[in-house]
């Protein structure tokens, strides 16, 4: 599609969020876990 900067820039963002130690249910330690909806809000705060 074309789009490699704005794939990298989206990869940069989860990148962000994993390395703040933000976490869904299938990679947080036990109750330390967000939400599918947290972990996206999470990603977009990073994109802006």
């Amino acid at each position: 599609l074309g789009l490699e900067a704005e794939a990298a820039t989206v990869e940069q963002a989860v990148a962000a969020a994993l390395d703040d130690g933000l976490f869904t249910a299938d990679l947080a330690a036990q109750g330390r876990a967000l939400s599918t909806s947290q972990a996206a809000q999470a990603v977009l705060a990073r994109l802006q």
